[in-house]
């Protein structure tokens, strides 16, 4: 534990902020969610495009 208090603030820095794996306060769900905006906001553009 006393390692991962150590390198955990140091990665955090570089991380993109679309990394969800093992991240504190991130997580499966969290990355659902966002992938649903994205494909909520693809089928908008779609649909604009198609009318």
């Amino acid at each position: 534990m006393a390692i991962k208090r150590v390198i955990e603030p140091i990665f955090e820095q570089v991380f993109k902020d679309s990394s969800h794996g093992f991240r504190p306060e991130r997580g499966c769900k969290d990355v659902l969610r966002e992938f649903d905006v994205w494909l909520k906001a693809m089928d908008g553009i779609r649909n604009a495009s198609t009318h």
